[in-house]
Order: structure tokens, then C-alpha cells, then sequence
């Protein structure tokens, strides 16, 4: 007797793994976003910047003469009389893929200037130069929401939970 095999509907799996990959991310962002905009809540203070460059890595995934660039910026804060050092821009962030954005960003963060730093009122040793949501942030949110939305549609999800709805209203 032989065997018979179902055959793979190809479109159903690519639709299965967008969705699954695009919930995951909305999911990770999702939840970096609100926690960044819960430091737009947080008191501040007056800091001094005392280091300010760019860092960089060069393992990236796809092109070997290319680098993921970030800020290293350290700066020194008081909260009631206790001196803390930080080195957070933004609470959540990524690295930048393009070094004129990451030297634009730089700008911002001279050394020896006061800036004003949002810290965390139950741990004031936490602390962030931007309060707030870095912009790549937003930026992966709507590709993320889109494959989300894109493997919904390929997987036939939403027919087939339409097709129940309608057996269901006809019974």
C-alpha cells in the first residue's frame, strides 16, 4: 500500500513564519516602547557629560566592510546629595547602521557641557540622557506590524475564522 502524502502549501508556511517572526518583534518593541515612555514621567537634573564618542562593531550579518555604530556617553548626575555616573542615552536603543547619523547624534553630547538627565525615581542610579523613545525605535514598528499583518493573511487565519463565523451565523 502506498503512502500518500499531503502536499505543502508553501504559501500558508512563509505566512506562518512572517507572522510569527512580526509578532515577536512588535511584541519586543512593544513592550521597549512603553518602557521608554515611561522615562518621559521621570524627574530630572542637571549632569555633566564627561566622555563622548563613537563606538563601533563590525560583526555585521550581511556585509563584511560594514559596522553597527553606537554613542558611548558617560556623565555624572546628583539626586538628593548622592552622586551617580551613567552611561544611557535612551532607556532602549539600537545601534545605528549609518556613521553620519551616529556622528550627528554625537554632536549633541560635548563633553565638559551640562546637560539634563532623567532618572528613575525609585533607582536614581538609573538614568537616561534622552527621555523618551529613541527614533529607530518607531522606525521597526510599522515593518514589523506590516509582516505581522502580511503573515496573518498568508496564513488564511483570517478566512478561516471568517469561514467558522459564517457556518456558525447560518446554523
Amino acid at each position: 500500500m502506498a503512502m500518500r502524502y499531503r502536499k505543502v502549501d508553501y504559501r500558508k508556511v512563509v505566512g506562518f513564519l512572517l507572522m510569527t517572526g512580526g509578532g515577536l518583534v512588535t511584541s519586543w518593541l512593544g513592550l521597549n516602547l512603553y518602557q521608554g515612555m515611561a522615562t518621559q514621567n521621570w524627574p530630572t537634573t542637571q549632569g555633566m557629560i564627561y566622555n563622548a564618542k563613537l563606538g563601533y562593531t563590525t560583526s555585521h550579518p550581511f556585509e563584511k566592510d560594514a559596522a553597527f555604530y553606537h554613542l558611548i556617553v558617560s556623565y555624572r548626575y546628583q539626586v538628593d546629595g548622592a552622586t551617580y555616573t551613567g552611561d544611557t542615552v535612551y532607556l532602549k536603543d539600537i545601534p545605528f547602521l549609518s556613521l553620519d547619523e551616529a556622528e550627528q547624534r554625537l554632536v549633541m553630547f560635548s563633553p565638559a557641557s551640562l546637560h539634563t538627565i532623567a532618572y528613575d525615581p525609585d533607582a536614581p542610579a538609573t538614568a537616561v540622557l534622552i527621555s523618551g523613545v529613541a527614533p529607530t525605535l518607531w522606525q521597526l514598528l510599522a515593518p514589523a506590524i506590516l509582516f505581522l499583518g502580511i503573515g496573518i493573511s498568508l496564513s488564511g487565519l483570517l478566512s478561516q475564522s471568517r469561514q467558522r463565523s459564517r457556518r456558525s451565523i447560518d446554523d
